[in-house]
């Protein structure tokens, strides 16, 4: 089973040009993990990364879950991926909207201003189909955590009376009451991610079938 059968979690990692988002950046796809946030929903070992992410899911924080929780070198590449899909219509959006910038200026302020020179209104194009990306994937994890609603209840089981085993950077739990089912945690810097990875048991369930990145 991949890490929660989620619906965001369906696509495989593509090697992509693009580099990935900064794993340890506090604002990731515009949502910041503050101060106040670590220490909320702290990720400093396996166990209280776990509990952590069932509280952030309990409470609905499902951008900041996805932004902050889940293994950000996975994550990032399904989003980079489903942007890429997502340009040719961005692109066709923002060229319309900055025409109409041009023929009405007083119309909009400096700030929202689309650039005319074409490196820098590429990269607005890029940095508005990410942002659209990551709502999409978003959109689709809670679509599916409606759908499984017992994935958090799961998680808390696997954290009460589960088995974990942790070797360096890398930790997962089972229970004796899910044989073959192991969830995986990863380490990065000094932090603790749900990670994706399927065992030789795991990949005989199926994942749940969900839209491709990019439609």
């Amino acid at each position: 089973m991949r890490l929660l059968a989620f619906a965001i979690l369906i696509a495989p990692a593509i090697a992509l040009a693009q580099p990935q988002l900064p794993k340890r950046d506090p604002v990731r796809y515009g949502v910041v993990l503050t101060e106040t946030l670590t220490e909320i929903y702290p990720q400093t070992d396996p166990k209280t990364a776990l509990d952590s992410a069932v509280k952030v899911l309990e409470a609905k924080r499902y951008e900041l879950f996805a932004a902050h929780y889940l293994d950000p070198e996975f994550f990032d590449a399904v989003v980079i991926d489903r942007a890429r899909g997502l340009e040719e219509k961005v692109e066709k959006e923002l060229l319309e909207r900055r025409e109409a910038q041009r023929l009405n200026p007083a119309s909009v302020n400096n700030s929202s201003r689309l650039p005319i020179e074409p490196k820098l209104f590429q990269e607005s194009v890029r940095q508005e189909a990410m942002n659209r990306a990551f709502t999409l994937s978003v959109k689709d994890m809670i679509d599916h955590l409606g759908e499984s609603p017992e994935t958090p209840r799961l998680f808390r089981k696997l954290w009460r009376s589960g088995e974990l085993v942790e070797t360096g950077m890398v930790a997962g739990f089972t229970h004796k009451d899910h044989p073959g089912l192991t969830v995986y945690l990863k380490r990065m810097d000094d932090r603790w991610f749900l990670e994706n990875r399927q065992t030789d048991e795991e990949k005989k369930v199926q994942p749940v079938p969900v839209a491709s990145p990019g439609k």
